[in-house]
């Protein structure tokens, strides 16, 4: 009588126990997230292409750079000065120094209005007039949600292998919260800003260039000196090195 009887009890006993070790299966399995950096916003690149003048020339992006603390899926965020943590769930959609180099394209390309901007390594066939390589030193949000962006950059001309400028910008950008997505949308706008702070320098260094050019050309006179960029082409958020002159 008692092993019948505690049958059916111990088979719903045990049903309970499957439920409930699926529930909590469930809840402890969170799916990953999958983010990717944005260009500028549509407003800005309207504003950009209404009162910029183009440049014309054939840029490559790229190599992005990254410590060894950002070369990876995860996302970080810095906790303190000395110390990072990494996202459990949330994973960058492509390497990071892909998705920098393709969404810093993107802006360059807009803010300098032409379509002659690609990313490094670039066709053999496409040489490109100047080269923009990026060293990262640090790109990450904080607690608050806050992008911090330290970057040392150096723009190339390729034909004439020569270092046309070098500097290091350091940015942040406030973001709306600290969630996940939020965080993101604050490094992108650092990265905008970033591209901002790049583009101002070529587009100074080309219309210096050719002025000299058109200058040098109605006077008659010796091929003109080395140019140097102009002060306002300097952003106060913007460290500088000297900047290295290319002869005409």
């Amino acid at each position: 009588m008692r092993g019948p009887s505690a049958r059916p009890m111990f088979l719903g006993l045990a049903c309970l126990y499957l439920a409930a070790c699926v529930h909590v299966g469930q809840q402890q399995k969170d799916p990953w997230g999958l983010f990717t950096l944005s260009p500028l916003p549509e407003f800005t690149q309207d504003g950009a292409m209404r009162s910029r003048q183009s440049v014309q020339r054939a840029i490559s992006v790229g190599p992005i750079h990254l410590p060894g603390y950002l070369d990876q899926d995860q996302l970080v965020t810095r906790i303190s000065q000395n110390r990072l943590t990494l996202s459990e769930n949330d994973r960058w959609v492509e390497p990071l120094e892909d998705n920098m180099a393709r969404v810093l394209a993107q802006d360059l390309a807009v803010l300098l209005q032409t379509d002659g901007v690609n990313v490094h390594p670039w066709p053999s066939r496409q040489r490109p007039t100047y080269q923009v390589e990026v060293e990262v030193l640090s790109f990450e949000t904080d607690t608050a949600g806050t992008a911090h962006l330290v970057g040392r950059w150096i723009l190339r001309d390729v034909a004439r292998g020569q270092t046309i400028a070098e500097k290091e910008t350091r940015l942040t950008a406030s973001g709306a919260g600290t969630s996940t997505e939020q965080s993101v949308a604050s490094l992108s706008k650092a990265l905008g800003d970033f591209s901002v702070a790049i583009a101002n320098v070529i587009r100074e260094f080309v219309h210096s260039n050719s002025t000299q050019s058109t200058v040098g050309a109605g006077n008659r006179t010796s091929p003109t000196a080395a140019v140097s960029l102009p002060a306002r082409a300097r952003d106060a958020r913007t460290t500088s090195a000297d900047c290295l002159p290319v002869p005409n």
